[in-house]
């Protein structure tokens, strides 16, 4: 009987203990991402549903939301001398994290290629 009140009570320390976790982190993510502000450059093949993209960044990661698609999107990060400092791909619709804390502070542009349409945008780090 003891040891099922110790489980109980652990069990709700632990569960109580993660919440608070994902909410905190939740807060902090919200207060600390930029939105990037993506143009759709070209149409591409037509859907019946129209995807939704998004894009995130802080200091070290870049946060790709991608909804309405099903797929292979490629995400490239240039330079400003033209050559891509780094490349992602993602399948389907979903949200990615890329880790860009080995880039420089500066500016880079963004492009994410789906099937329906490229989005691009400036990446300010």
């Amino acid at each position: 009987m003891k040891r099922n009140f110790i489980l109980a009570a652990f069990s709700i320390i632990v569960v109580s203990g993660l919440y608070s976790f994902v909410i905190l982190d939740g807060r902090s993510m919200a207060s600390t991402n930029h939105k990037i502000e993506l143009e759709k450059r070209t149409g591409g093949t037509r859907s019946a549903t129209a995807a939704i993209v998004n894009a995130f960044v802080d200091d070290s990661f870049l946060t790709i939301e991608i909804e309405n698609y099903s797929g292979i999107a490629w995400v490239e990060v240039t330079g400003q001398g033209g050559s891509v400092q780094q490349s992602f791909q993602i399948d389907n619709s979903g949200a990615c994290m890329f880790d860009i804390s080995i880039l420089p502070a500066g500016s880079y542009a963004l492009c994410i290629m789906l099937e329906n349409g490229t989005y691009d945008g400036l990446l300010e780090k």
